[in-house]
C-alpha cells in the first residue's frame, strides 16, 4: 500500500528462518517507513509485547530521487530489534527504483547516518544474531512501472548482484509482488528461456488486503507458480472496515490459523501510526484507522490494552 508520511510504524506478521529454533509456527513484528520519534518509549514496547522476532524496514522510497546517501532510519532501531528478539530483518528498497546499479548502491553505496554502515556491513557485522532478506520493490503494478520492464530488472538483479553475495549465508532476497492478481501478475510471473522471478528469489513478498476479511488472492497466485524450496512473506496486509479492535484483531489471528501451508512463512498486518495523518486521514473522517493495528486514537493516547498486540501474542 503507498503512503506518504513521516513517522509510520506497520505492524507485521512474518514468519523467519531463525538462527535458533523457535516453538511457534508464525512469528511476529513490525514494518517500520520512516524514523519514528518515539520508538523507544512506543515502539518497541509494542514489540515486545507482540513477541516480535522479525521486524520490516523501509529504507528507501522512490522519492528519494538520485543517489541518496542515507537511509531514512537509524541502525540503532535495527539493532534494537534485534537486541529484544528479533532473529529475521526485512529491508524494503525504493518501489520501482530497481536497475542493478540502484539496487547495488541501496546496499553498497547508502549508509546507516547514526554509525556510517552500509547495509552489507550491517548485514556481515550482525552475521551471527540475525538473518537479513532484501525486499526488491514494492506493488509495481500500483506504482505504475511498465510489466515486462520491471521483471527484467528483477532478473537482472538476481542474475548479476545476487550471485555476488551468495557467500554472506544471512542475507536473503525476496521479489515484491504486484498488488493484485491480474494480468500484470502474469507478466511478472512468466516462464521463458530467461527464466522466472519466482525461481531466481528465494522469496515472494505479496500483499493481502480485504474489505470485510482476507480472499488471498495475491498469495494463492503466487503458491501457483511457486518453485520447491521457495517461500511466500505476505509483507503486507490489512482489512478495510472500521470493525471493533478487538474483531479486528481476532481476523488477523484467525488469518493465520485458517492458512496454515509451510510455504507461507508469516503476515505483515498494515498499519501502527504514531502521526496524526493515519489517525485523521486527509479528508478528517478516521478512514485510515480502518486498516490499523493497535494505531493511536490521537498522538497522546493509544488503544488500551493493545488488543492486536495481544492476539498476535497467542498467535
Amino acid at each position: 500500500m503507498k503512503r506518504f508520511c513521516t513517522s509510520v510504524l506497520t505492524l507485521s506478521l512474518v514468519a523467519a528462518m531463525t538462527l535458533v529454533g523457535s516453538a511457534h509456527a508464525k512469528q511476529a513484528g513490525a514494518v517500520i517507513i520512516r524514523n519514528e520519534s518515539n520508538f523507544y518509549g512506543f515502539i518497541q514496547p509494542e514489540l515486545n509485547a507482540m513477541r516480535a522476532d522479525v521486524v520490516k524496514f523501509h529504507l528507501s522510497y522512490d522519492g528519494d530521487w538520485g543517489w541518496p546517501a542515507h537511509f531514512v532510519i537509524p541502525a540503532a532501531h535495527l539493532n534494537s530489534a534485534v537486541n529484544n528478539g528479533a532473529r529475521d530483518i526485512i529491508v524494503r528498497t525504493a518501489e520501482t527504483r530497481i536497475n542493478k546499479d540502484q539496487i547495488n548502491h541501496f546496499i553498497q553505496g547508502m549508509r546507516f547516518w547514526d554509525t556510517g554502515e552500509r547495509l552489507v556491513d550491517w548485514i556481515y557485522n550482525n552475521r551471527n544474531r540475525v538473518h537479513v532478506w532484501i525486499e526488491v520493490g514494492n506493488e509495481p503494478d500500483l506504482a505504475g512501472a511498465d510489466p515486462w520492464v520491471h521483471r527484467w530488472h528483477l532478473l537482472d538483479v538476481a542474475n548479476n548482484i545476487i550471485p555476488q553475495w551468495t557467500w554472506l549465508w544471512t542475507m536473503h532476497w525476496i521479489a515484491s509482488a504486484p498488488a493484485r492478481a491480474d494480468g500484470y501478475a502474469d507478466v511478472f510471473y512468466h516462464a521463458n528461456h530467461e527464466g522466472s522471478v519466482q525461481s531466481k528469489y528465494e522469496s515472494i513478498g505479496t500483499h493481502e488486503y480485504g474489505d470485510y476479511d482476507f480472499n488471498m488472492a495475491v498469495t494463492n497466485k503466487a503458491l501457483g507458480v511457486l518453485p520447491a524450496g521457495k517461500v511466500i512473506w505476505i509483507t503486507e496486509a490489512g482489512i478495510n472496515h472500521n470493525y471493533d479492535w478487538g474483531h479486528k484483531c481476532r481476523l488477523y489471528r484467525s488469518a493465520i490459523w485458517n492458512n496454515p501451508d509451510s510455504r507461507i512463512r508469516g503476515w505483515t498486518f498494515f498499519l501502527l501510526a504514531q502521526d496524526p495523518y493515519w489517525n485523521t486521514c486527509p479528508n478528517g473522517d478516521g478512514s485510515c484507522l480502518r486498516y490499523g493495528i493497535d494505531t493511536y486514537y490521537n498522538s497522546a493516547n493509544p488503544i488500551p490494552g493493545r488488543p492486536c498486540a495481544t492476539e498476535l501474542y497467542y498467535r
